[in-house]
């Protein structure tokens, strides 16, 4: 309900802030400077995001492949998802919240403040090729994946005819 209730004001209010706001900066520098002021935040946070999120990606994959959790690269590009939309929403509050957010400090901040509200388990089991990976029949058996073939089915083998080793035709 305090969740509702808050995004039900946030709704309302983000808008009110943000006319405000461009009427005092308009104001001051001009329509066409306040307009090209919005457009440049998009633009440098674009920027920064591309590089913040790449970087959180390439983390999160090297952490995955030492078998660790990626906690903080998995909040690093949650956050850095909701900076993208709060940057490309035309507006200098929302470009403020979402500058905010590409600060890691900040996101760190953030992190702590939800992890000491929830409760996160990383479940899951290794896949082939990992250490402790064996995939397992219902009954338990280990199962081996693999290929086989009877000498029957090589090429120029005993009894195997010639026409086995031509392309079916249609209608045959």
């Amino acid at each position: 309900m305090v969740a509702a209730v808050s995004l039900l004001l946030a709704i309302l209010f983000v808008p009110l802030i943000e006319v405000f706001l461009f009427i005092q900066v308009g104001s001051e520098i001009g329509a066409l400077p306040t307009v090209a002021l919005c457009v440049l935040t998009a633009v440098a946070g674009a920027a920064m995001l591309r590089h913040q999120g790449l970087k959180a990606m390439t983390e999160a994959r090297a952490r995955l492949n030492r078998n660790e959790a990626p906690v903080d690269q998995v909040f690093d590009g949650l956050f850095l998802a909701l900076a993208a939309v709060l940057l490309m929403v035309p507006g200098f509050f929302t470009d403020a919240i979402g500058a905010l957010l590409l600060v890691p400090p900040v996101r760190r901040l953030m992190q702590k403040q939800i992890l000491a509200r929830t409760r996160f388990v990383m479940t899951g089991r290794p896949g082939p090729g990992q250490p402790g990976s064996q995939w397992r029949s219902g009954d338990g058996s280990v199962i081996i994946e693999g290929e086989y073939s009877t000498s029957a089915d090589r090429p120029g083998s005993p009894g195997r005819r010639p026409e086995d080793d031509e392309p079916p035709l249609i209608g045959r």
